[in-house]
């Protein structure tokens, strides 16, 4: 009776429909304790390992002795030197580079010798003088010597003519050629001995000079007729013809066959402007020829300097500048400033060092170049006189106005 009553009522229990749901909802949160209770054991064992690992590191570093400090260390005696010490030199050697790695050192003034501070000026004064002319010394190799032809060794027909005057001050006579328009050498004559070659020739016509032999000396090419000034006129009073003169010698090197006296464009630089001060007066006296009239600008890139010594924005301008630029450096100005002890560092010109005031030495030397500019302008700025016929630049056959640099 009991258990008929107690089937009835299971059946009427599982047969309700909440009581599916019921039934439904307890397994899915049976499945899930047993889910997280199984995770949760494998993460401890997990986690178990890194744990022991942490402990048995720190025990290591227990029983590990503390350091010692260097002022904490007795005396000992010297080590015994080994035979062969070159393993200890080599690691004593490598201790102290790292040492004096690790010590930082001041960056040196820009210029710190007379030659660092000019081979920039010798540089553009043999640039600037191969506008007007080219000198191609032979140079030796082996028992000969040998140069390397002008561009176009060849005439071309300028129309501008110019008076050439080539004087001989070697022990011996030198040959003297003219290359024709299809390049080939024609003998002209002889020069002896401390005697003058006097020449009327063309803007781009190379001549060759050589030994009674035969052996090449110099290659030589007129590209541009040079403006007269007063202090080195290079045309006769009674004539509109310009003049190209230069000496011949023995050379000061053996490398060279030759060696060339210049009095207008000395050659080469490092040669006869062995001083700023040289310098600076071929400079200027190039600049009175070229006809530069931006004198004030100039000194006033001196001026600002010495009034404002320990200011580095006042000696460094800017090259893209339109004031400083086209006005000054890209003129005949750039000699006065280079001889002057102006530089070039990364698309600026400076004066001094950047990172400290200028010294008591720099400061005079500017106040020096500034007073020189202003003593030559005092004498010579007025100077006003008829130049050669193309001096402007006009007459270089096919290409118009030459020496054109900017």
């Amino acid at each position: 009776m009991w258990r008929n009553n107690l089937q009835e009522s299971f059946s009427l229990i599982t047969n309700h429909p909440w009581a599916q749901h019921l039934t439904v909802s307890l397994l899915i949160v049976i499945c899930l304790h047993y889910y997280h209770s199984s995770s949760s054991a494998q993460t401890r064992r997990q986690t178990d390992i890194p744990n022991d690992l942490l402990l048995r590191e720190e025990d290591e570093i227990r029983k590990k002795p503390p350091p010692i400090h260097d002022n904490e260390v007795a005396p000992t005696a010297a080590p015994r030197k080994p035979k062969n010490s070159t393993l200890s030199r080599a690691t004593k050697t490598t201790t102290t580079t790292q040492e004096s790695s690790s010590i930082t050192t001041a960056i040196p003034p820009a210029f710190r010798t007379l030659s660092d501070r000019l081979s920039a000026y010798w540089h553009w004064h043999d640039t600037e003088t191969s506008l007007f002319r080219v000198y191609e010394i032979a140079q030796r190799n082996g028992d000969t010597f040998v140069a390397i032809p002008p561009f176009t060794p060849s005439s071309r027909r300028g129309n501008v003519r110019i008076h050439l005057r080539v004087t001989n001050m070697c022990a011996t006579p030198l040959k003297v050629y003219w290359m024709d328009y299809q390049g080939r050498e024609i003998w002209k004559g002889d020069i002896l001995p401390c005697e003058t070659w006097h020449q009327t020739t063309w803007i781009d016509h190379p001549w060759v000079f050589r030994q009674p032999e035969g052996e090449l000396l110099l290659y030589y090419v007129p590209y541009r007729v040079i403006p007269t000034c007063d202090m080195v006129p290079t045309v006769d009073p009674d004539d509109i013809v310009g003049i190209h003169r230069f000496s011949i010698s023995h050379p000061l090197e053996d490398l060279y066959a030759c060696s060339i006296q210049d009095p207008v464009l000395p050659f080469p630089a490092h040669q006869h402007l062995t001083t700023p001060a040289a310098a600076l007066q071929w400079a200027l006296i190039h600049c009175t020829r070229m006809g530069f009239r931006n004198w004030e600008l100039l000194m006033q890139c001196g001026t600002k300097i010495i009034q404002q010594p320990d200011k580095p924005k006042y000696r460094s301008f800017r090259q893209g500048n339109p004031q400083f630029g086209a006005r000054l450096w890209n003129t005949t100005a750039r000699g006065v400033l280079l001889a002057g002890g102006f530089y070039e560092n990364a698309g600026y010109v400076q004066f001094g060092a950047s990172h400290h005031p200028l010294g008591r030495n720099e400061v005079q030397e500017l106040s020096l170049w500034v007073w020189t500019i202003q003593k030559w302008l005092d004498h010579f700025n007025d100077c006003v006189l008829a130049q050669p016929t193309g001096a402007d630049g006009f007459g270089r056959a096919g290409y118009g106005r030459a020496g054109q640099m900017t």
